[in-house]
């Protein structure tokens, strides 16, 4: 898979923001306060539309991603699976009104739209749910320092990614 945009409207500290992922591996590195949780929050629950478990050392709730003062955030994620596109574009309120959520993609007859049905899709598609997800693609706080001083960064490389865990 290939993150292609995240756009983030009223998300966290982003009031409207596009990010367009280059090719290859993806550092993101700020300010505490710059924005990469949000990135990261925005990523994850374009994929997986469900709770976000953590990221670094802090855990947060659907209700934590839509920006202060606002009703209504939108997150739309593009991404590339062997070749072809998809679109999730999410849709979070705080008021009563009910989430939402749609994937697009040429290679559907229709769009897949109600959260469930699209994180099933999305599951399917990535063959791995949230928690395989944050395994293979955080390296959480402190995990990159042990990762670079590592004596045998084979045995690092397989507790960040958890292998053994797929195994079972």
């Amino acid at each position: 898979m290939k993150i292609k945009t995240l756009t983030l409207q009223n998300i966290r500290s982003y009031e409207d923001q596009t990010v367009d992922f280059p090719d290859g591996t993806i550092l993101i590195r700020g300010d505490n306060g710059a924005g990469k949780t949000s990135l990261l929050m925005g990523i994850f629950g374009g994929l997986f539309l469900s709770k976000i478990r953590n990221v670094g050392t802090n855990d947060f709730n659907l209700d934590d991603l839509v920006r202060r003062g606002e009703d209504k955030g939108t997150v739309e994620l593009v991404f590339e699976i062997d070749g072809t596109e998809f679109t999730v574009t999410w849709q979070l309120y705080t008021t009563s009104t009910q989430n939402s959520a749609t994937l697009d993609s040429e290679s559907f007859s229709d769009p897949v739209t109600g959260i469930e049905d699209v994180r099933e899709e999305v599951i399917g598609l990535l063959g791995m749910d949230e928690d395989g997800f944050s395994s293979s693609v955080y390296v959480k706080q402190g995990e990159i320092d042990r990762l670079i001083e590592a004596g045998d960064r084979t045995e690092m490389i397989d507790s960040l990614l958890g292998p053994d865990e797929l195994d079972d």
